[in-house]
């Protein structure tokens, strides 16, 4: 028999007689207090002691749930998580989550105009596009950019006894963007140097520098020795230790065979050459260079001598086809009188000799050129009779584009220029600075519509004249009157209105007046117009050279201009 029996709120189990039941202790009640107390606020508060409960939960678990718990409302919760996702979404956009390496070939595609952009992004982008070694990278990932770099000039045509010498510019650019950036200037401003685009580097040779002299007053040193070097990627000026031999309008060039650097011809003055020496023979102050240097590598100590030129000449226009050198024109002394000269001379870099090719059309010197696809292009310049000559003559070896071989004549420039300068920039023809007939000398390119007629397809533009082309021909070409018409009065450039008279217009009203002003264009072919409008228009095709910053765009005599790598 089992008896039940409660006592004092408890049940006793026994058998046969109820069991006495036993107090609870005093102790016993507090601490149950005080765990029931701290149970039910741990539960009120979501912070249960779960350490105890899932002992192997990790420490960034029991954060989490902290945190989480943490939160009054979970609208805070949720704009926590949002604001974090941001975060990450961002860092993600600027590439701070990319790896230094990834940045790096990342950075070495961006475009060297939009450098200044990308290191303002963060500031791992602005160390990635700063970083030293970057421009090796690009080199070695094919993505070196080529630059127009132009420094130095003169400010004035000196001659000698009837005006002073004036400092030459030290003045650097570079075009970058299609805009004019300026750079480290040159700490020894020169003109009239031999340029050329050797190992990565601009690299002058020889020229005209006005220095002061012992008396504070501006002397000219025509012909110098020093080599210089610009690096466009670093914005750096380097003095060679090899001297060459004194020579200004001189020409310098890569041997395509040893990808050494050569200097040929120019001239120079004994001393001063407002106080030259009197003792040079047969009494002239001045004297042509006809020999020829190399320098194998930009560390070497000294220059090795060549062949010397056939006839010595100074101002003239040469370039490199092939494996071969090519001097066309210049002046040299004959009996006594320096006289300008019509030869081709032709230097051969494999068996290294001299010979004669065919006179060109008419002497001439002072005139600037450059080989451009495969021909040497000789740009105005003064001809037999001393006077300024706006002609332009292009040598080809071997009949490219259907023209014979030798020398024939392209689209003359639009006004006369001498001491300017000229080379190749992305397969077009630029003249850049001289002097000549007008008052603003804007760098001009040869293009051209289509076709190898230099008569009817090649032109000379600037960017002002491109631009008011495009004006006029558009309003031309979105009309229906076929009797459209433009003053010649409301066009700012005379170039303009020659092209437009050459490519679809013609003059019309009061053509008997001596002032063009006067008169109107008078759109007559309008396929014409319409093909050059197109080849305008299209800014892959047509090259435009900003002018450079007023105050700096003229006079620039003889100026370093050249295409050179930038990194």
């Amino acid at each position: 028999m089992v008896d039940v029996s409660l006592d004092r709120g408890v049940m006793a189990l026994g058998r046969g007689r109820a069991a006495p039941a036993q107090p609870w202790p005093a102790h016993a009640e507090q601490q149950r207090s005080v765990s029931d107390t701290s149970s039910i606020a741990q539960e009120a508060q979501g912070r249960s002691s779960n350490k105890y409960r899932y002992p192997n939960r990790s420490a960034a678990a029991e954060t989490r749930i902290a945190n989480a718990a943490a939160a009054p409302f979970p609208i805070q919760a949720m704009e926590t998580r949002q604001t974090k996702a941001a975060e990450k979404a961002k860092r993600r956009r600027s590439g701070d989550s990319l790896r230094d390496i990834y940045m790096q070939l990342i950075a070495c595609r961006v475009p060297k105009a939009d450098h200044d952009a990308l290191r303002c992004v963060s500031k791992r982008w602005r160390a990635a596009a700063e970083r030293v070694g970057l421009q090796r990278l690009r080199a070695t990932c094919g993505w070196t950019e080529t630059a127009l770099i132009v420094a130095g000039g003169g400010d004035s045509v000196f001659e000698r006894g009837e005006s002073d010498p004036t400092p030459d510019r030290e003045d650097c650019w570079q075009l970058i963007g299609g805009k004019w950036r300026k750079m480290r200037p040159d700490p020894a401003p020169r003109c009239d140097s031999a340029v050329v685009s050797w190992r990565g580097k601009v690299v002058c040779v020889g020229g005209t520098r006005t220095v002061k002299n012992d008396e504070d007053a501006w002397s000219m040193r025509t012909g110098v020795g020093d080599v210089v070097t610009y690096d466009g990627a670093t914005d750096e000026w380097t003095e060679l230790p090899a001297k060459c031999e004194r020579r200004t309008s001189a020409f310098a060039a890569v041997d395509p065979t040893t990808d050494a650097l050569v200097v040929v011809g120019g001239w120079r003055v004994r001393g001063d050459l407002l106080d030259p020496d009197p003792a040079i023979t047969g009494g002239h102050f001045d004297e042509e260079v006809g020999t020829m240097q190399m320098l194998a590598n930009p560390t070497d100590q000294a220059w090795t001598d060549l062949p010397a030129m056939i006839s010595p000449v100074s101002n003239f226009v040469a370039g490199v086809i092939g494996t071969k050198l090519y001097v066309a024109g210049g002046l040299r002394w004959e009996h006594g009188w320096r006289i300008a000269s019509d030869e081709l001379q032709v230097y051969d870099f494999e068996t290294r000799t001299w010979s004669l090719g065919p006179n060109l059309p008419g002497p001439r010197y002072y005139g600037a050129g450059c080989v451009c696809d495969g021909r040497l292009y000789l740009v105005g310049g003064k001809d037999e009779s001393r006077s300024l000559t706006r002609g332009v003559i292009v040598f080809s070896p071997e009949g490219k584009d259907g023209r014979p071989a030798g020398w024939s004549p392209v689209s003359s420039l639009p006004e006369f220029r001498y001491y300017h300068s000229c080379c190749a920039y992305k397969g077009k023809v630029l003249v850049f600075g001289g002097e000549g007939d007008g008052e603003v000398f804007p760098p001009l390119v040869l293009s051209s519509i289509s076709g190898p007629d230099p008569d009817r397809h090649q032109l000379w533009l600037s960017q002002v004249v491109r631009n008011e082309l495009l004006d006029v021909l558009g309003r031309a070409l979105a009309s229906d009157d076929e009797g459209f018409s433009v003053p010649a009065a409301s066009l700012n450039e005379e170039l303009t209105t020659y092209t437009l008279v050459r490519f679809g217009f013609r003059w019309v009203g009061d053509t008997d007046s001596d002032d063009d002003d006067y008169g109107e264009l008078a759109l007559t072919n309008r396929e014409r117009a319409s093909k050059l409008y197109e080849r305008l228009d299209d800014d892959a095709a047509v090259l435009s050279i900003p002018p450079l910053p007023a105050g700096y765009d003229h006079p620039l005599l003889a100026a370093i201009v050249c295409s050179a790598p930038v990194g």
